[in-house]
């Protein structure tokens, strides 16, 4: 059967095999430098300098570092021009492979390959097809037997190119599809900046009792003024359960529970584990409240279910017809350096009981905890809908990446 080299999803007025090409064919491949740390005439000058942290499959539009003229002529650095494709050969994590291109003029260290194209050639195209390779290119250097990507490799890494005109038509179209994702991710961070703001007015700034903004009750009035109260008044403490990783578990087996760790809170991809269940007074659900007592002192957990660690602590309302447990999830929220600082005044830092109970609360009536912690938790809705449409696109577009290429 002959191999037609041609992707799978393809605008229907093209035809005819795409050509395979070696990047070191169509583009010409260097690196750059650093200049010497030591020499402060090098540095904090106006040309922007790219390190490999930088390159996230993003326009690079501005640099956290800058050099002079001197520190580009007296190292191996080397200014690159606008719409240059960089590329990471070696950084921390999963750096190595990633792309993106130069929205400015800039140089580079030495650990970007610096990619300019050739004539006839779309540098969104070449852009987005070594994206689309970004497993492959880390691959091809797991292969051969080592860690970082050369300019030797990369000049060797084979793509296939279709006519200009085709690679236009698919860079525009992907182009649209990430001015889709931008927007989105500014839609979030508008919203995001908002709950930053209202969060500053719906409670007392430092020093004071009464917020700038307050809700009335459903016949218009006033609610009573805000109150102060000492943890220890509203709250009691539970310190979770000790489990050995030798006991807990990746697949839920009979009698088994989730175990909330420090780690459910702090990363999403992390896998759940469980245990065998400790009895119901060990339990937490939905509306309860916990917290971190050490590592990560003062975070706040809120929406789950299951048995938490040791290092963990419920927090229990004293008298439930007084507390809503979400308006208390966004007060430790914003007390949360407060609770660091705490937590770090100790020789092993960690949060003292006593210390703890022995801090203030706002303290209005239960119905306006609600319509606050009501009027937040939309917000959280909306900047969770807007990142699940986020993911949703980025998944689409990984999608088309795979088949729209060869």
């Amino acid at each position: 059967m002959e191999n037609n080299i041609a992707p799978e999803l393809r605008f229907p007025e093209f035809e005819g095999e795409w050509e395979e090409k070696k990047l070191g064919d169509i583009a010409e491949i260097s690196s750059g430098g650093t200049p010497k740390r030591t020499q402060m005439s090098y540095w904090n000058g106006i040309i922007p300098w790219v390190s490999t942290g930088l390159i996230n499959y993003n326009l690079i539009l501005e640099t956290d570092e800058y050099i002079t003229y001197d520190g580009l002529i007296n190292s191996s650095a080397k200014l690159f021009p606008k719409g240059t494709i960089l590329m990471a050969m070696y950084g921390q994590g999963k750096t190595r492979g990633k792309v993106s291109i130069l929205g400015i003029e800039a140089s580079t260290n030495q650990a970007c390959a610096a990619l300019q194209l050739k004539n006839s050639l779309s540098i969104n195209f070449v852009y987005s097809h070594l994206a689309k390779d970004y497993n492959r290119i880390r691959n091809i250097a797991n292969d051969g037997g080592q860690q970082n990507l050369s300019l030797g490799l990369i000049k060797s890494l084979k793509i296939f190119i279709p006519s200009l005109s085709e690679q236009t038509k698919i860079a525009t179209f992907l182009t649209t599809v990430d001015q889709r994702i931008n927007l989105l991710e500014k839609k979030k961070t508008h919203l995001e900046q908002y709950k930053k703001g209202v969060m500053q007015k719906l409670f007392p700034p430092k020093g004071e009792q009464t917020p700038e903004i307050r809700f009335k009750k459903e016949d218009g009035t006033d609610y009573p003024a805000w109150e102060e109260k000492k943890i220890k008044e509203l709250f009691s403490f539970k310190q979770g359960v000790q489990c050995g990783i030798e006991k807990q578990s990746l697949i839920k087996n009979d009698g088994q529970i989730r175990f909330i760790r420090i780690v459910d809170l702090t990363k999403n991809d992390e896998p759940i584990r469980y245990i065998d269940d400790p009895g119901k007074e060990h339990r937490i659900y939905n509306n309860d409240l916990f917290m971190v007592r050490y590592g990560n002192a003062g975070l706040i957990g809120y929406n789950y279910q299951g048995v938490i660690a040791n290092n963990l602590f419920k927090i229990l309302p004293i008298n439930e017809n007084l507390i809503d447990n979400q308006f208390y999830f966004f007060v430790f929220t914003i007390m949360q350096r407060k609770l660091e600082a705490l937590a770090s005044s100790s020789t092993m830092p960690a949060l003292n009981f006593k210390s703890l109970e022995g801090l203030k609360l706002p303290f209005p009536t239960k119905k306006e905890q609600q319509k606050i912690a009501a009027f937040l938790s939309a917000i959280d809705k909306k900047i969770e809908r807007t990142q699940e449409q986020i993911v949703g696109m980025q998944e689409w577009k990984k999608g088309l990446l795979q088949k729209m290429f060869v």
